[in-house]
């Protein structure tokens, strides 16, 4: 279990570490941009009219939001207007320099541009900004073709975007309209003899797109940005290699996404036919049905009874059932005291009577040394004493009693460890089969189908691995006949209220058994019980009566303040033309124009 434990945590840091943070300023308001929509119409002298429609979503107030158009040093933007579309009420925006609200500022810097819309945003409005602007020498006239290279949606977002649609038209059908686009390799283009249309789902904020179209001359007869030179075979070159390029990393994406998703499927398939393989071993116990009372006082310990019970180690009640046994041997002694603290409080001290108790138990010694004052120590004193110290030894101590149960030849190691690697495989298994389908289908956006299809491998791989752990068994021969008197006497005390107590034994006997119902948790209901079968008169003749405050329901009784006590000292711690034809959607740049352009709120 502790490789189990180590493993898990591996694995968790290992996601943590993957997983990107995104630091957000404190002064930026909170919103997201789930929609942006651009129009480009080539004019025939080669400049663009540009109209962008970007819509916000609100989560914070804000007072505006900006928007940064960047173009080549040779190029101008012209005839700026904004309009403001809220709650389907357009409101025109007017260039004022005085920053009020519904009013734009237009700055020019380094060939960058930059509106800055000042509009009074309230948390959950939604609006949609409109941008109108012309660029001029948009488009440049080669000798043998016209070529627009632009990134119509630039990579300089604050927020990434939900949805982005692209229309690039023309001012008549063209013959010999050959275009492609760059950005995400899931975008999707298609080319007609006047309009080029593009689109994409979640696009990252640094990511853009880019258009790249080559037509006749003939076009934008009036462009005046033109040059003597043959152009248009580079092109074509140019994006047959970014074509191929991309086809290649799309390949390997593919590989990777459903090599993800084939993994998500056979790693749960690999446990199933482990866990197949596995044979019957060890001795089983008993079915419940088949158990019988045992009105016999075990001839273990407590704690041993609970470990065999369990299969596992003891817990904090172990504990107290084995203070109890010491109790019960004369080797401490545990009485009842008030504290105001400060109201009044019920408490316990637990006394040292026998010095030879700590000599081999580090939790014993620790709790009389190091707790208490050497003789004693107190549950009010447990309260107070957090560390990782007292942690460890109690861990130790579980740990010790755990490893007497193979010592003693009641657990089979070897069986053990084939339940444990195999719960471990299933486990791991799981977790990364998890991994795999959500990182297809996250990355590689394949059909939600995927990670149904885990789901239900990993709900298989489940069902198996428990079936075919029932085959083994830890326990030996001597084991499963300890466990199953265990049980039987365990049984007994269940169902403590179907027989008279004094068919039993007497109230003596019955004092050596309450250590058993505490490792159980039964003591609440045989000390009831007790209080029904024996008189008043006959517990008070017995040293046993001094105990059944122990047992109370209420905070104040020992096995309930001393576990509330103890629990705190311990807490410490699809494929492009491979010929560069028209229509390919790539990852890469023609290095167009326009990188950097984006926007924000602020």
């Amino acid at each position: 279990m502790k490789r189990l434990s180590r493993l898990l945590l591996i694995i968790l840091l290992s996601i943590l570490f993957l997983v990107k943070t995104t630091t957000v300023k404190a002064s930026s308001p909170d919103y997201k941009i789930e929609d942006v929509t651009t129009k480009a119409d080539i004019q025939k002298d080669g400049s663009l009219i540009i109209e962008r429609k970007v819509s916000y979503d609100f989560a914070d107030d804000a007072h505006g939001v900006y928007y940064r158009q960047n173009l080549n040093s040779d190029q101008t933007l012209e005839d700026p207007d904004v309009e403001i579309i809220s709650d389907g009420t357009s409101t025109p925006v007017e260039d004022n320099v005085n920053r009020e609200n519904n009013t734009y500022q237009l700055t020019e810097k380094d060939n960058s541009y930059q509106f800055k819309v000042f509009h009074k945003i309230k948390a959950y409005d939604t609006i949609t900004v409109i941008y109108r602007y012309r660029i001029t020498n948009a488009v440049k006239n080669w000798r043998d073709t016209a070529e627009l290279n632009f990134k119509i949606i630039g990579d300089g977002w604050d927020k990434n975007l939900d949805y982005v649609s692209v229309e690039v038209t023309f001012p008549e059908k063209v013959k010999h309209l050959k275009a492609w686009a760059h950005g995400d390799p899931s975008g999707e283009i298609s080319v007609s003899p006047d309009i080029i249309e593009m689109s994409a789902n979640n696009l990252r904020r640094n990511r853009g797109i880019e258009v790249h179209a080559i037509f006749p001359n003939s076009v934008t007869p009036n462009n005046k940005n033109v040059s003597n030179k043959n152009h248009k075979q580079f092109v074509l070159d140019q994006e047959a290699k970014l074509v191929k390029r991309a086809n290649r990393k799309r390949r390997l994406h593919n590989l990777f996404i459903y090599g993800m998703a084939a993994l998500s499927m056979v790693l749960p398939m690999r446990v199933i036919l482990k866990a197949s393989s596995v044979k019957a071993a060890g001795v089983k116990l008993k079915k419940k049905s088949e158990i019988v009372h045992n009105f016999e006082i075990p001839s273990i310990s407590p704690v041993m009874a609970q470990v065999l019970d369990r299969g596992f180690e003891p817990d904090t009640q172990g504990f107290i059932a084995y203070l109890m046994y010491l109790a019960g041997k004369h080797k401490i002694k545990i009485e009842e005291y008030e504290r105001q603290d400060p109201i009044k409080r019920t408490y316990y001290r637990i006394s040292l009577i026998d010095p030879t108790v700590i000599n081999d138990n580090e939790l014993i010694s620790y709790l009389f040394n190091k707790v208490g004052d050497g003789n004693s120590f107190t549950t009010f004193e447990l309260n107070n004493a957090q560390s990782d110290e007292l942690y460890e030894r109690f861990k130790n101590w579980k740990n010790q009693w755990y490893k007497q149960a193979f010592a003693k030849k009641y657990f089979d190691e070897k069986n053990v460890e084939v339940k444990e690697d195999l719960l471990l495989a299933e486990v791991l298994m799981s977790i990364l089969s998890i991994v795999c389908a959500a990182i297809a289908w996250l990355f590689g956006r394949l059909s939600p189908q995927i990670l149904l299809v885990s789901f239900v491998m990993i709900v298989v791989e489940i069902i198996i691995v428990s079936t075919c752990l029932k085959r083994v068994s830890i326990y030996t021969l001597k084991g499963a006949e300890e466990t199953n008197k265990i049980r039987g006497f365990k049984s007994m005390l269940q169902d403590i209220g179907r027989f008279n107590m004094r068919e039993v034994g007497e109230l003596i006997l019955w004092e050596d058994i309450m250590p058993f119902a505490v490792a159980f948790d039964l003591s609440d209901k045989v000390i009831e019980q007790l209080k029904i079968d024996f008189s008043k008169e006959e517990l008070e003749q017995t040293s046993f009566y001094a105990y059944t405050t122990f047992y109370s329901t209420e905070s104040d009784g020992f096995e309930h303040n001393f576990i509330s006590n103890f629990n705190l000292g311990t807490d410490s711690g699809s494929d492009s033309s491979s010929f560069g034809d028209s229509g390919g959607f790539s990852d890469g740049s023609s290095d167009g124009f326009g990188g950097g352009s984006g926007g924000g709120a602020f």
